[in-house]
């Protein structure tokens, strides 16, 4: 079901894109990128594909985190109601976790930025060598537009370092933190379990 939803989603949204595209004039029918020129059509490539899949999967995430929220506010309900220390236990490092994960919020926006923004210059490079060749030839330009080709892919690949670990230490954290919950619950259930308290119906 979720693919099907992707799929639809992006074909129609790339769809009525093109369609305004297709609209405008034909002189400047794409966006000005942030340094004033015009965005290549390798650019739109990559930014159709890649940007429409980000807003169809923001869809899906709305769903999945409304149904997380409604399961999470029961499971607190009847967790506490059982045992507020352990509750407490349980998710108190979730809520570290979320704090700590808002205040790198802006830093990973920007590592992601950048990181989509040197891809799109790579692909449009790309498909432009692709569609200019015989002018590159020409002009005797070879050796300078492979320099110009290396230079953007060490500026994508350091972009998307940064992007993968801001990634891997946010993943890092949440199941660190986590474990540590865990670990938590267990001794607090333990002594409640060993003074008659707390049952393993209980824990289950």
């Amino acid at each position: 079901a979720f693919n099907h939803f992707l799929h639809h989603g992006m074909a129609l949204l790339i769809r009525n894109l093109l369609g305004r595209i297709l609209q405008l004039p034909g002189s400047r029918p794409l966006p000005v990128l942030q340094n004033g020129r015009l965005m290549s059509t390798g650019q739109a490539i990559s930014t159709l594909r890649d940007d429409t899949k980000e807003m169809v999967e923001g869809i899906a995430l709305i769903d999945d985190l409304i149904g997380a929220m409604f399961g999470a506010i029961t499971a607190v309900i009847v967790m506490l109601s059982i045992n507020p220390l352990v509750t407490a236990g349980t998710f108190l490092p979730l809520l570290i976790v979320v704090f700590i994960a808002h205040r790198l919020g802006n830093y990973a926006e920007k590592f992601r930025k950048a990181g989509r923004e040197t891809t799109s210059n790579v692909t449009g490079l790309i498909a432009d060598m692709f569609h200019n060749t015989e002018a590159v030839k020409a002009a005797g330009a070879e050796d300078r537009l492979i320099e110009h080709f290396r230079s953007v892919n060490e500026q994508r690949k350091a972009a998307m370092i940064r992007d993968k670990l801001m990634t891997q230490f946010t993943d890092f954290l949440s199941s660190g933190v986590a474990d540590i919950g865990v670990g938590l619950v267990l001794l607090l259930s333990a002594q409640a379990i060993f003074s008659g308290s707390f049952t393993v119906g209980d824990f289950a």
